[in-house]
């Protein structure tokens, strides 16, 4: 039993042990991602602007951090528009930036910045297309460029593997009560909880503190989300479909979070049933959004909207944020867990 309880306060202190290392800067390792992309155009390529992304790892855990290495090359006097990076890039929390370092290669001027990303959940996160903008020196006879990165999977693994998650929730057999015990194991088992416990309360305090400096609220985390979409590109179905499932799943988390609601899988009935008490025309609008960006998610290729299109989808999400975060809280007694669902219709 003692064995069962430490084990879990040991891998707690890895975890707060290894999060709290640096990572190690992508110049000093083999990047596992390398690409070039370079801008359409007549002249040749070198005289073209490019955007280079280097992705230091393409799978990692939920402790590990992943570095980028964004590099925008163009020919002199010419002047790139970097792509907004708020706090949240994709799917990844934006751990840690540096500023804009510009330097001079023959006849080319590279400008390079570093992001350092965190992931929050396993799974297959994605990291999103970025748009970068050239524009010619004043008087020059050349256009405007675009240069769009492609989107890059990362691979994000629990700490443990379900062969050690298997072993550390395993335990049988019992001591007998008259088995004579020494104290030695207790007095090393106290040792180890100690320094288990007093790892995690380090690592808390330590990620406490800038927590507590950028504390979102659930408004502002919708907001930032939702400029992070209107930089999204739409030019093909799967980034149009990217695009509504995270639109569908910010107005989700946001209705219930801004309410205090747990976040949880509902389908819409569920949802507007657990906000009943949002007030008219407000409640309408968020059902008739949801039903439709579920209707695009489902249609396939073949539905896909057009841009602008969208672009209203995204309107509207704005202003439904935007009048709900204005909008009074409701008492507690008001949030009454929701009854089952109507229809069998799967999870929101």
């Amino acid at each position: 039993m003692l064995t069962a309880l430490l084990a879990p306060l040991a891998a707690i202190s890895l975890v707060a042990c290894h999060r709290g290392a640096p990572p190690p800067p992508i110049a000093s390792a083999q990047p596992t991602y390398d690409h070039t992309f370079t801008a359409p155009g007549a002249a040749a390529a070198g005289a073209r602007p490019t955007v280079r992304l280097q992705v230091d790892r393409t799978s990692v855990t939920v402790a590990d951090r992943v570095s980028i290495d964004l590099a925008a090359e163009a020919p002199p006097n010419w002047t790139a528009a970097w792509p907004e990076i708020d706090d949240a890039l994709g799917d990844f929390t934006v751990a840690a930036r540096s500023e804009p370092a510009t330097s001079a290669t023959g006849d080319r001027l590279t400008t390079r910045r570093l992001l350092t990303l965190e992931p929050f959940l396993p799974g297959k996160h994605t990291i999103p297309s970025l748009r970068f903008r050239f524009d010619p020196p004043p008087g020059s006879s050349a256009h405007a460029l675009e240069v769009a990165t492609e989107a890059s999977d990362i691979d994000v693994r629990p700490l443990l593997g379900e062969r050690e998650a298997a072993e550390i929730g395993l335990f049988r057999g019992v001591v007998a009560p008259d088995q004579p015990r020494s104290s030695l194991p207790w007095l090393i088992g106290g040792a180890i909880s100690f320094a288990g416990v007093a790892g995690l309360v380090a690592w808390r305090v330590r990620r406490r503190r800038p927590a507590l400096e950028t504390h979102r609220t659930p408004l502002e985390t919708a907001q930032s989300a939702l400029r992070g979409l209107e930089a999204q590109p739409l030019d093909s179905a799967s980034e149009m479909d990217t695009f509504y499932v995270r639109l569908s799943g910010l107005l989700r988390v946001f209705a219930a979070s801004r309410h205090g609601l747990p976040p949880a899988d509902r389908t819409i009935e569920q949802l507007l049933s657990e906000l009943a008490f949002i007030e008219e025309p407000i409640r309408t609008q968020l059902a008739e959004m949801l039903a439709r960006f579920d209707e695009v998610k489902f249609a396939g290729a073949g539905g896909a909207p057009a841009a602008q299109v969208a672009r209203a989808d995204l309107a509207g999400a704005w202003s439904f944020v935007d009048a709900l975060g204005d909008a009074p809280s409701p008492p507690a007694g008001d949030l009454t867990p929701a009854a089952e669902p109507v229809s069998p219709g799967g999870p929101a």
